[in-house]
This record gives structure tokens, C-alpha cells and sequence, in this order.
């Protein structure tokens, strides 16, 4: 999130598209990016095939204008719920075609959202209420000044990539969805247990503006 034009946020959402689209190769998976145009249904059906699902948008502002189209009504109350990484998360199916299910059943479903904003738009978007609680769910990184002036940016450093996609893979061996209802936390509990006892306790120094933010931090470690 940033000012326009300089910083270059989209290109730094791309880069990170790049980066787990590589991390996805390496481990052999398929692609956990979400195809740029889907609707409700076919983001449920690639949960469903895959509970590990990114949505990716250069533009926040133009995600939220798709989200407000007709036919794709209910789909951030949708997205607000999915976010929150519960265990089991079920929905009913209304007027879908006849002999498909009427109820969709997704364990440990996993979204995130890696996305570009303009901070005026964004602040706008917030003081009207735009966003609501939707807004709580993401991590913000502010992007205000540029730090270098570069007039022919070089390529991204495929050394650097495959380093940072190795990295990423490495944190599976932290834990990951348990057999049941709960997770298989592998050598990442200890750390998350510790993590969390410290933020709980800055809580308190927390901004009353910005506490739906803070208390959701701890759902970002668990993904």
C-alpha cells in the first residue's frame, strides 16, 4: 500500500507472484494462485482440490469493483469468512445445477490475498466504511517513498527467487493441518507459543482503531 506511481507496488505483487509460483514447481504441487477471473463457486471448487488458495490482484481497488458485481453477490461476506482459517467450514448451495452437491465441505481451507493500494483510496474506502470488517483480515505494507531511482530496472535475480522459493518451502517443516481437528504443528509450536504469549501482552499499547487488526495477527502465524 503505497502512493501512486514511483514505488512500484505492481510490480512488486508480481514478483511475488513469481516467487510462489516458483516455491509451487519446486515442491512439485500445483499451482496455488487463483486463475484472474473466477467467480464464487470456482473458488470453492479449487479450495476443494487444493485447501491452499492465493488470490492475486495488482489493483485492490479493482478486486473490490469485481467483487461488487451482480453475480458475484455474497462473495466477500464469503471471503471474509474464509479468511479466518477455521478447521471446517461448510455451505449451503443454493440454485447450482441439479445433480451437483447442495452442501460444500472444506477442511483447513487456507486463503490469502496478495494485492496493490493506493493509500488515498484506501483511506477513503475505510472512512466510508467501504471495507467493513474485510479490511481486518490483511497485513499492510506501507510503501511511501521510493528508496533508489532506477530509470531501467533490472530483471528479478533468479538465484535470489529460487533462494526465496526454497525459503518458503522450508517452513512446512514448521507444522501444518493435523489428521484432526487441530494442527500438526511440527517444530513451529514451540515458537508460535512463545510469539503469541508476547503479542497478547503488547495488546494492551494496542490503538483501540486497530485492535480488530492485532487480534487477528495470530491467524496469519497459524498460516
Amino acid at each position: 500500500i503505497g502512493t501512486s506511481g514511483g514505488v512500484r507496488k505492481s510490480t512488486a505483487v508480481s514478483l511475488g507472484r513469481n516467487i510462489l509460483e516458483l516455491a509451487n514447481k519446486q515442491w512439485g504441487e500445483p499451482n496455488q494462485i487463483m486463475p484472474d477471473i473466477w467467480t464464487g463457486p470456482v473458488l470453492l471448487r479449487h479450495l476443494s482440490e487444493n485447501h491452499t488458495q492465493i488470490i492475486v490482484s495488482r489493483e485492490f481497488s479493482a478486486l473490490m469493483r469485481y467483487l461488487g458485481q451482480s453475480y458475484m453477490q455474497g462473495v466477500r461476506e464469503m471471503l471474509t469468512d474464509l479468511y479466518d482459517g477455521r478447521w471446517l467450514w461448510e455451505k449451503e448451495l443454493k440454485g447450482e445445477k441439479k445433480g451437483e452437491p447442495d452442501k460444500i465441505r472444506l477442511i483447513w481451507p487456507i486463503l490469502n490475498l496478495l494485492a496493490a493500494s493506493n493509500i488515498g483510496w484506501f483511506v477513503n474506502s475505510l472512512r466510508g466504511d467501504e471495507l467493513g470488517g474485510f479490511a481486518q483480515r490483511f497485513l499492510y505494507i506501507p510503501a511511501y517513498t521510493a528508496t533508489k531511482v532506477m530509470p531501467r530496472p533490472p530483471g528479478a535475480d533468479a538465484q535470489n527467487m529460487s533462494a526465496l522459493a526454497t525459503g518458503l518451502n522450508d517452513l512446512r517443516n514448521f507444522g501444518g493441518p493435523g489428521d484432526g481437528q487441530g494442527i500438526k504443528w511440527g517444530k513451529g509450536g514451540p515458537i508460535y507459543d512463545d510469539w503469541y504469549r508476547r503479542q497478547r501482552a503488547e495488546l494492551k499499547n494496542v490503538d483501540p482503531e486497530f485492535h480488530g487488526f492485532e487480534v487477528r495477527l495470530d491467524t496469519y502465524a497459524i498460516k
